[in-house]
């Protein structure tokens, strides 16, 4: 069933993002995942208008 292929992308996928995050920057930020209907992966994201990187408290 290609729902449950999608799902264990997005869980793959959000798993491994995260463990970069906390690895390398030492910090987290909200992040997602979705796929389209082409059945793509598309990292989903906050743009702060400031900068790349806001302090965790704000």
């Amino acid at each position: 069933m290609e729902i449950k292929k999608d799902i264990q992308n997005i869980i793959n996928y959000s798993h491994q993002f995260a463990e970069i995050m906390l690895n390398d920057g030492k910090e987290y930020y909200p992040f997602g995942a979705k796929i389209n209907t082409n059945g793509e992966l598309i990292p989903v994201g906050y743009k702060d208008s400031e900068t790349d990187f806001p302090k965790s408290q704000k």
